[in-house]
């Protein structure tokens, strides 16, 4: 099945939820599960906020579930490639919903909110120590070192602080949109490294991607 964003409202509002302002970067906010979804054309990727939740069998059991993004304490990953795996998903989150506190929900809707709304932040730029020669190129619009701990952690191949050299971060009205316009950039200049894990990793300096940052200006 392809997704697409009117595919994925209807399913969300056929199971009962309310699908939220769509975010710039693509993420729909589900109000009240602490969920978001990115349609995809392979399938729905969905993120799930999650505390305790976790420990709920039916989340790592099901078939569609990727793993932990950040820590426990964060969001669990999930690719749904059928419209019954999303429905079945997201029927565990309602579930779920009946055994929260309304305080606990309440707190769930505000943040979805925020996050719809919220597209200033930071674009960042960092490399690992052990690996020279190549710089990762990310954005978020929330806390950069907090961010760059979620990565860490959430990496296949263990990072110690001390090998993490952040270069240098930039301040923009809309964080996704920079990074966007900097990878666009770097690819078309050929700078783009391909097969050495993850997407955001460019061979280029700081130099260079200032005056992309400088190029693009600000709003």
């Amino acid at each position: 099945m392809r997704f697409n964003n009117e595919n994925v409202r209807e399913i969300i509002r056929a199971s009962g939820l309310v699908a939220g302002k769509t975010h710039p970067n693509g993420y729909m906010g589900v109000s009240g599960a602490r969920t978001s979804l990115r349609p995809l054309s392979s399938g729905a990727a969905v993120t799930v906020h999650i505390h305790k939740e976790l420990d709920d069998p039916r989340f790592t059991g099901h078939p569609a579930y990727r793993g932990v993004g950040g820590n426990k304490d964060l969001y669990a990953n999930f690719l749904c490639e059928t419209e019954e795996q999303l429905r079945d998903l997201l029927a565990i989150r309602i579930d779920q919903m009946r055994n929260e506190d309304d305080e606990d929900i309440e707190e769930g809707v505000e943040d979805v909110e925020k996050d719809a709304l919220d597209t200033s932040g930071h674009v960042y730029a960092y490399s690992y120590a052990p690996l020279p020669g190549r710089i990762k190129i990310g954005s978020t619009t929330g806390d950069v070192r907090a961010r760059l701990d979620q990565q860490m952690r959430g990496t296949s191949m263990p990072i110690r602080d001390d090998e993490l050299v952040l270069h240098s971060t930039w301040k923009v009205a809309d964080a996704r949109k920079m990074e966007q316009a900097i990878h666009a950039m770097l690819k078309v200049r050929g700078r783009h490294m391909v097969g050495v894990g993850g997407v955001e990793w460019f061979e280029t300096t700081v130099e260079e991607i200032q005056s992309i940052v400088d190029f693009v200006g600000q709003p």
